[in-house]
């Protein structure tokens, strides 16, 4: 995602979902997914951008980091 890839960025993000239910402890699973969900929200957020505004790297990178900043977090995450 920060080299502007962000159909590849969310296409890997995504596949990571799978592998959350191995996590045993809830806490840190609940933590692991608020951090792959923040880069999903922000590398669709990028890609939306992109595919409306083709070649614009820039405000794609303001779109993703506007929608980062929009993101509920929880603050008791390592």
């Amino acid at each position: 995602m920060a080299h502007g890839e962000y159909a590849k960025a969310l296409k890997e993000l995504q596949a990571t979902a799978q592998f959350l239910p191995s996590i045993h402890d809830a806490s840190t699973r609940a933590c692991v997914a608020e951090g792959a969900n923040i880069r999903i929200v922000a590398a669709r957020a990028g890609a939306a951008y992109l595919s409306q505004h083709p070649g614009d790297s820039a405000g794609a990178k303001t779109a993703q980091d506007k929608a980062w900043r929009a993101f509920p977090l929880r603050h008791d995450c390592p």
